[in-house]
């Protein structure tokens, strides 16, 4: 999901199976990472932020916008 052209919000699924874990993590640090250089900003979001407390990712995600806003973030 895209955030005012300059940024990616992520969200991840609830359970994934033990053995992939790490496959997993290493493809999302990779796509973090070629996002970051390709001049993108990244929050990302877990099951756990979303159901349980989505007003602190809610916050999160304002926050940035208001910083991209006032010229702190983007190109």
């Amino acid at each position: 999901m895209f955030l005012e052209k300059t940024g990616i919000l992520g969200l991840n699924r609830r359970r994934r199976p033990d053995q992939h874990r790490w496959i997993k993590a290493k493809k999302d640090r990779r796509r973090n990472n070629a996002a970051v250089v390709g001049g993108y900003l990244v929050l990302r979001f877990g099951y756990d932020d979303v159901v349980h407390h989505p007003e602190r990712m809610i916050a999160q995600v304002q926050t940035v916008l208001e910083l991209q806003r006032r010229g702190r973030f983007g190109p």
